[in-house]
């Protein structure tokens, strides 16, 4: 960093806490996965177990996750971290990935706090858990994400597997705690940590929850029916070619209905339904809810 660069930044700091009466603290938000990415869903008949006779288990789960934001809605008062980064969620550590922090903020509740997850592009930063290459192919794409693991069925031992690169380019927020509150209770003199989590087991869900995931029931026999040609590996392709009136129907215990529209339409294919539930899988500390919206026309 330049000795300009450096005088500008320090003035900016400056100006900052110059603005701000009383005490502050700081915040640092961090990038966590939800441990259905790393350890996978279990066959099963309890609450977060896929219950039609299938596990799932994840080899890739790579995001790009930027524009993260905090404000006050009583001031005003917004700041932000507009950069963006490409991270596969399988390596991070168990504090969690540092996606920014925030200093010199009044010592009370920021009550808005959001992030996006955009398409990867040449201005994103890519962890070393990225190669060069998957970052290429995300940018290619138009992804924000690349979602690659396999299926099994516990009775017969087939195995599917699936490599996806998907477009699901989203804002969510305001976010809230899993207790309901709003934002962040920011300390004064400490530093408050925060964590955006994204979870792993939307892409099996029966329906888009609103509120609470315990309404749902994780499913994963759709997968299977679209693997077309039968070779144990589940393609874009062949997501695109299955109606979703095929392997999402009533009769399954699916219901589509709150999905984001896709390309301005609704769930008309799985390739549909797998770029509609990533775009929901953004949460905030732990199991928080954060509202979510397409930030472009492409989902």
């Amino acid at each position: 960093m330049g000795r300009a660069v450096k005088r500008v930044l320090a003035l900016s700091l400056l100006l900052l806490a110059a603005c701000v009466s009383g005490p502050t603290g700081q915040a640092t938000i961090y990038l966590e996965a939800e441990d259905t990415v790393t350890g996978g869903l279990a066959s099963g008949t309890s609450e977060e177990d896929v219950i039609d006779g299938w596990s799932v288990a994840y080899t890739r789960f790579v995001v790009s996750l930027g524009d993260v934001h905090l404000g006050r809605s009583a001031s005003g008062a917004m700041r932000a971290s507009p950069s963006s980064v490409v991270v596969d969620l399988r390596t991070l550590p168990s504090s969690g990935f540092a996606l920014t922090r925030f200093d010199a903020l009044e010592a009370t509740r920021w009550d808005v706090i959001g992030f996006a997850t955009p398409a990867a592009s040449a201005a994103s930063t890519r962890d070393a858990s990225v190669s060069e290459a998957e970052l290429a192919e995300m940018i290619a794409g138009g992804c924000s994400y690349v979602v690659a693991g396999a299926i099994t069925e516990v009775a017969s031992r087939r195995v599917v597997d699936f490599r996806l690169c998907v477009p699901a380019d989203t804002r969510y927020g305001p976010c809230s705690s899993p207790d309901g509150m709003a934002g962040l209770a920011i300390v004064a003199a400490a530093s408050t940590p925060a964590h955006v989590t994204i979870h792993g087991d939307h892409l099996w869900f029966n329906l888009f929850p609103s509120g609470a995931e315990s309404v749902v029931e994780r499913r994963a026999q759709w997968m299977a029916d679209c693997d077309l040609d039968h070779d144990g590996h589940v393609t874009e392709a062949e997501l695109r070619a299955t109606p979703a009136a095929r392997v999402f129907t009533t009769t399954r215990h699916y219901d589509l209905a709150g999905s984001p529209t896709v390309d301005g339409h609704g769930i008309a294919t799985a390739w549909d339904w797998v770029r509609a539930q990533m775009s929901t899988v953004g949460h905030f500390q732990g199991e928080g809810e954060c509202p979510w919206a397409p930030a472009s026309s492409g989902i």
